[in-house]
């Protein structure tokens, strides 16, 4: 298990002009996020927790928070405050993600290495992409951002995803993408 709790980070930048993604080119790694975990664990009951709680992010200028692998990923009192290209995202193939009392805010467009829409680039600005098996968000506040998606579930089943208490509030876009999601989904 990994626990970021009670942590800061502000103003941290690339020393160069880089692309938020370049798969090959970068040695298989994603360019753009704050914080990066990967978990390459490809066992079920050896499945990983990710918990970040107490958190802010802050002024950074490529991104806040990206977790990809297998893994159940939790977030708990998360702030990410005037990033760019990316809020928090969650790409678990296999995994849960539960998020409560979260505020992302001033997550902007940055430059794409492809340019939106091509080769699926679309994903990787934006302010909460979630993909698990399921997902469930509470309390969520996206304010302020410029990105063409806000909040994305399109991997999980629409049976598993459960969004309660929302409020989108002044967002250049306020594009939802979800898997067949369906009014009883969002919870007021």
């Amino acid at each position: 298990e990994v626990f970021i709790d009670s942590c800061l980070f502000v103003n941290n930048r690339q020393p160069n002009h880089v692309p938020e993604w370049q798969w090959e080119q970068f040695g298989d790694r994603y360019v753009g996020s704050t914080i990066e975990i990967y978990s390459s664990v490809h066992h079920d009951s050896l499945l990983p927790t990710i918990t970040f709680s107490n958190c802010e992010i802050r002024d950074n200028d490529d991104g806040g928070i990206f977790s990809s692998g297998p893994a159940n990923v939790n977030f708990d009192n998360v702030q990410v405050i005037n990033t760019e290209r990316l809020g928090i995202r969650v790409e678990s193939s296999v995994g849960n993600v539960n998020a409560r009392n979260v505020l992302i805010d001033g997550t902007a467009q940055q430059d794409n290495w492809f340019g939106y829409p091509q080769e699926e680039e679309w994903i990787y600005q934006s302010a909460f992409p979630l993909l698990a098996d399921t997902v469930t968000a509470t309390n969520i506040t996206i304010t302020n951002c410029d990105v063409p998606y806000l909040i994305i579930g399109k991997d999980s089943r629409p049976d598993q995803v459960r969004y309660e208490n929302f409020l989108l509030w002044n967002n250049q876009y306020d594009i939802l993408e979800a898997a067949d999601l369906t009014p009883e989904h969002l919870v007021e």
